[in-house]
């Protein structure tokens, strides 16, 4: 709903432009109940689909500090008062819960001089905002911490974050600060393990002694751990994080139903059958509680739809991702139980097949298997199972082509699997038509 007549070439999906969000002038109240109509019908989606809750950015633009630059604090009142109205439409209307993601930490030119370098004073003065957050909004069911990684530098709201917790002790001494606050108030804390490679925590997501460390001693029936479902970003070819089945804490599986890597809704990219593995194999994981499936989130391209908000049905392929994973993971239903109940009886034979044959053609030609079934890393980073599709570019360069060269082993086979795969476009072309679907 944030992001409607946000004209830019290429848009920063990984939270909402709130800078391009009006919070003054003439047009405001007309700006907002557009953004209030919208979100009215994306939780009436989400809840007749099954959702309990939804997560919507962010603690940095909702919380008030004495430091603050006179401009941003008269914006931030703005969003105070319009978020308490959309917050009381999602837990009112539609009985959802609310969290409010937030990275650690965010800042103003002002915050930083007068707060000043200090790791405790920093870690007071995030503490501060927190509470305030939590008693100013109690609609709000608890925060989502993203401790891993901070804004691009395309970022040019006034109120920044950045990599504050270097270490994994630096992050357990945080929680365990928190945690008393959000039992307090019957809050919940969820911790995000995403990671981008950066200080000594910056292999969180996947190195055990890390996460072991991170999590030492944390024992809170308000705590949970978010993680994604593999050991990099939302990627397929990834075996399930072995993480799920180690760490004690209760954990949240991270999924993606427009696939930010695999064109964001623009075509077929279909997890259902990954859904099912991830299930079968996570059956056997002991307290995980949920699943968060990002159906907006995540990216910087220039792809436009927004899930539940499209007309003429131009979100079908992210539709078909958010309600199979649900279905598979909520209901026990299988790939064709989901889709069947989704598109009917008549249309499910025609959609089953296409969707099988976008698989193969996501498996076969934007991957190259020989390649993504490697388990590589540089740094503390798991090296990703596509390099040469990123977002919206495609890159065939020089280093793209040297590290596929040395990876894969039978490149002839990496063609012939390609070129098949192409060749399934005109067999999809006449499903998509026989099911009644975009072409």
């Amino acid at each position: 709903p944030f992001f409607r007549n946000h004209e830019t070439r290429r848009i920063n999906w990984s939270k909402i432009p709130f800078s391009h969000l009006n919070h003054g002038g003439s047009d405001r109240r007309a700006s907002w109940n557009l953004v209030a109509e919208d979100l009215r019908r994306f939780a009436a989606e989400a809840t007749d689909a099954g959702f309990n809750a939804l997560s919507i950015d962010d603690l940095a633009h909702l919380a008030l500090h004495p430091a603050q630059e006179p401009e941003i604090a008269d914006a931030i009142k703005v969003f105070r008062e319009e978020f308490t109205a959309l917050f009381d439409l999602l837990k009112h209307e539609f009985g959802l819960g609310i969290f409010l993601p937030s990275d650690v930490l965010p800042t103003t030119a002002g915050v930083l001089s007068a707060v000043g370098p200090s790791p405790a004073a920093l870690n007071a003065y995030y503490r501060e905002l927190i509470c305030n957050v939590l008693d100013d909004f109690p609609q709000l069911s608890g925060l989502i911490l993203r401790i891993g990684e901070s804004d691009g530098l395309d970022v040019t709201d006034p109120i920044r974050t950045h990599l504050h917790l270097k270490t994994p002790a630096d992050a357990n001494r945080m929680i365990k600060q928190l945690l008393p606050e959000f039992e307090q108030r019957d809050r919940t804390l969820i911790l995000r393990t995403w990671t981008i490679g950066a200080h000594p925590i910056g292999d969180l997501i996947w190195h055990r002694k890390t996460l072991s460390r991170t999590l030492d001693g944390i024992d809170s029936p308000n705590f949970i751990v978010s993680m994604k479902h593999g050991e990099s970003d939302f990627f397929r070819y990834l075996p399930v994080n072995p993480a799920f089945f180690s760490v004690k804490q209760p954990k949240l599986l991270e999924l993606q139903a427009r696939r930010e890597y695999e064109g964001a809704g623009e075509y077929p990219s279909f997890t259902g059958w990954d859904c099912e593995h991830m299930a079968r194999e996570l059956d056997k994981a002991k307290d995980v509680v949920g699943i968060s499936i990002w159906c907006q989130t995540g990216g910087w391209h220039r792809f436009q739809r927004r899930a539940f908000l499209e007309p003429d049905n131009r979100d079908v392929w992210i539709r078909f991702n958010t309600l199979t994973a649900l279905r598979v993971f909520k209901d026990q239903q299988s790939v064709e139980q989901a889709i069947t109940g989704i598109v009917g009886e008549a249309r499910s034979t025609a959609t089953l097949e296409l969707l099988r044959h976008a698989d193969t053609l996501i498996r076969e030609l934007l991957y190259v298997g020989d390649f993504a079934k490697q388990k590589l890393f540089f740094r503390r980073v798991r090296i990703p199972p596509l390099l040469h599709v990123y977002w919206d570019c495609l890159f065939v360069n020089h280093a793209v082509r040297t590290a596929l060269r040395h990876f894969v082993e039978d490149r002839g086979l990496a063609l012939r699997s390609g070129e098949a795969a192409f060749a399934l476009f005109p067999r999809m072309l006449e499903l998509a038509e026989k099911a009644q679907l975009p072409v």
